[in-house]
């Protein structure tokens, strides 16, 4: 009788006891939540991504210590060339040295609007186009190292004429070779040669904005003296 009793008892304190193990296994499957959590926060930042950002921002700095941003300002016709889309665009203009500069990530491009850098039909740059890039160089110089630099040139929309005297038979191998004499006065400067890139472009898209650029002395005589001009594109070290 006692044993019957023993055994009535030793079921009623069972069931009163709290299940243990289901607690824990619950607690535990929290914690693998949270360490999975963890981790995929931890895989997904990129320390280098914040870095170069300062970095970005350091170069624009460098360049002028006034910096205005205007997202009402039309992003130049290149823009277009040098981003598949304008989305996430963060337009910052550059009042120093007479540039703009429209960042895109983590690449900035350089333009310098009121700059004629060639005469018609020539390849050697103007005063003017050596002064702008000279200053260039003396701003950017310490961030050469970690970056490449592209030098986009173009030529005004008059047609070369052919001809066995000159080195360039239409306007893209006019824009080339002043592609070439831009990245050399940049290496004179100091930049290093293996650090730039060079294209031409040919025939620079008219912008209406322009006009309104032009100084009063080229306005009857020269038209299209701001479409032979020279963009720079500077990108990290590593990126296409």
């Amino acid at each position: 009788m006692s044993t019957n009793m023993d055994l009535i008892e030793f079921e009623e304190s069972s069931a009163e006891e709290p299940d243990s193990e289901g607690t824990w296994a619950i607690s535990y499957g929290d914690m693998i939540t949270l360490l999975l959590g963890f981790f995929v926060l931890f895989f997904s930042f990129d320390p280098s991504q914040t870095k170069q950002a300062g970095v970005t921002q350091a170069i624009i700095q460098a360049i002028s210590t006034n910096v205005e941003k205007n997202s009402s300002e039309r992003s130049p016709a290149a823009l277009s060339k040098f981003s598949s889309s304008r989305e996430g665009i963060d337009e910052v203009t550059i009042e120093k040295l007479g540039a703009k500069a429209y960042q895109v990530g983590a690449k900035v491009l350089v333009e310098f609007p009121g700059v004629s850098f060639f005469d018609s039909g020539e390849t050697s740059l103007t005063l003017q186009g050596r002064a702008a890039l000279e200053k260039f160089v003396v701003k950017y110089l310490p961030y050469a190292g970690g970056h490449n630099l592209s030098i986009m040139a173009y030529t005004d929309p008059k047609p070369v004429i052919a001809s066995a005297k000159r080195k360039f038979q239409d306007n893209l191998e006019l824009s080339a070779l002043r592609s070439v004499s831009a990245m050399r006065r940049l290496q004179h400067s100091g930049l290093p040669l293996d650090t730039m890139r060079i294209s031409g472009y040919g025939v620079s898209e008219f912008n209406e904005s322009e006009k309104g650029q032009l100084p009063e002395h080229l306005k009857k005589s020269d038209l299209h003296a701001l479409h032979r001009k020279v963009l720079l594109v500077i990108s990290p070290r590593g990126t296409i």
